[in-house]
């Protein structure tokens, strides 16, 4: 369930879902500052496993996002599957996020866990894990200096951008164990509409089941023109380890 998490909050093809943020999750704005949100379907292999819901206020220079996903469809009735996730941080107002503090919650209906990592000068430390970590061969977080966690690199592609910033440049991101990269090509404009292509690449502390499993995972985001000329994601289309996926915009 953590991979289907990790895919569907870095790129965030699969956990599985239904329902808003939790009450009182959410950051809320004020006057003046800009909100983002929206919830999406997630789909694989046809059928629906999920929906993703989100929301972002960002004011002069900072950030705050929060996001849940969790289990529906024929997925939520065999077992209820719950990632909240908040986020926060530092934007140079041009597409750019630094994260300063993350915290996620899962349940797996057979287990749950809490994490949470602190950014010290673009270095991430994880202050709280639980269950503790098992393994030695996760990442290092000393070593993970300029990523960003996953909540913050999902709301840098899901968030309303400016045309000339959608589509654009690479996202190093690292979840307290695993460290991994999202990689987009330039888009493709055609109407209101504008494509482009992406690969989600497993970097370090991933098992040899996962390395097996595949390291390599593209993707597809679709973006359309909004009234106010800023692009919207409105479909993702992958591949992942459980076959193709969709997430598609309510």
């Amino acid at each position: 369930m953590m991979t289907m998490v990790r895919i569907a909050t870095v790129f965030f093809a699969a956990v599985l879902a239904a329902g808003a943020l939790v009450p009182g999750s959410a950051p809320q704005a004020g006057t003046g500052e800009r909100v983002d949100e929206g919830a999406y379907d997630l789909r694989v292999r046809g059928l629906r496993a999920a929906v993703v819901s989100f929301r972002g206020v960002e004011d002069a220079g900072s950030y705050a996002v929060a996001a849940r996903i969790e289990s529906s469809g024929l997925v939520g009735l065999v077992r209820n599957i719950r990632y909240d996730g908040n986020a926060r941080g530092r934007h140079d107002g041009n597409g750019g996020f630094e994260t300063l503090r993350y915290v996620e919650e899962s349940d797996t209906g057979r287990r749950e866990s809490l994490s949470e990592m602190v950014y010290e000068n673009g270095v991430p430390r994880v202050v709280r894990r639980e269950p503790p970590r098992e393994r030695d061969r996760y990442a290092d977080p000393a070593e993970q200096g300029g990523t960003i966690d996953p909540l913050t690199a999902m709301y840098s592609l899901f968030r309303d951008v400016e045309a000339d910033q959608a589509c654009r440049g690479d996202l190093d991101l690292f979840d307290g164990q695993r460290r991994a990269q999202i990689a987009l090509s330039r888009g493709a404009r055609d109407g209101d509409k504008l494509r482009c292509d992406g690969e989600f690449r497993r970097i370090e502390g991933y098992s040899e089941r996962e390395i097996e499993e595949g390291t390599r995972f593209p993707f597809q985001l679709t973006y359309e023109a909004r009234p106010d000329g800023r692009m919207r994601l409105e479909h993702v289309r992958m591949q992942t380890e459980y076959g193709p996926a969709t997430m598609t915009r309510r």
